[in-house]
C-alpha cells in the first residue's frame, strides 16, 4: 500500500521522562530519531506507525454503512464517488481501492438495487446503444 510519508507517524517516548512525540515520517526520515527537548535523550518508538486517514476517509465509512438502506440510486453512486475519492487522497493503489471494504459496501449496493442481472443489461445496451 502507497502511503503518503506526511500522513504516517510514530509515537515516540522519552525513556526518562516519559514524555510522549508524534512525528510523522516525513520528519523521521528528516531529522532521525526525535531527542527529549527536557532531558536531552534519545526517544524510543513507542507503537506502531498509523495513517491519519482524514474526516474524508471517515465519513466514506460511515456512508459505506448508511447507503446500505438507501433507495435512491443517485444518491447511493454519487456517495461512492465522494468515498473513491477520499481513497485516493490516502493514496491507495488501484488494487487496494477496488478490494476495500468501502468499495466492497457501495458497489453491493448498486448491485442489489439495480435489480437486473448482468447478462441482460449487456444485451439491452448493445441492442439499444446506436439510438
Amino acid at each position: 500500500m502507497k502511503r503518503n510519508p506526511d500522513n504516517v507517524t510514530f509515537t515516540w517516548e522519552c525513556p526518562e521522562c516519559h514524555e510522549t512525540f508524534n512525528v510523522s515520517y516525513s520528519d523521521l526520515a528528516t531529522n532521525g530519531n526525535p531527542i527529549c527537548p527536557d532531558c536531552d535523550e534519545e526517544c524510543e518508538i513507542k507503537e506502531e506507525p498509523e495513517e491519519d486517514h482524514g474526516e474524508n476517509l471517515k465519513k466514506a465509512y460511515r456512508d459505506a454503512l448508511a447507503v446500505q438502506d438507501a433507495c435512491n440510486l443517485s444518491g447511493v453512486v454519487n456517495a461512492f464517488s465522494r468515498a473513491l475519492s477520499a481513497l485516493h487522497e490516502v493514496q491507495l493503489g488501484t488494487d487496494e481501492i477496488r478490494q476495500h471494504p468501502i468499495s466492497v459496501l457501495f458497489a453491493n449496493k448498486i448491485y442489489d438495487m439495480t435489480g437486473k442481472d448482468f447478462e441482460t443489461a449487456h444485451q439491452l445496451c448493445s441492442e439499444r446503444k446506436h439510438f
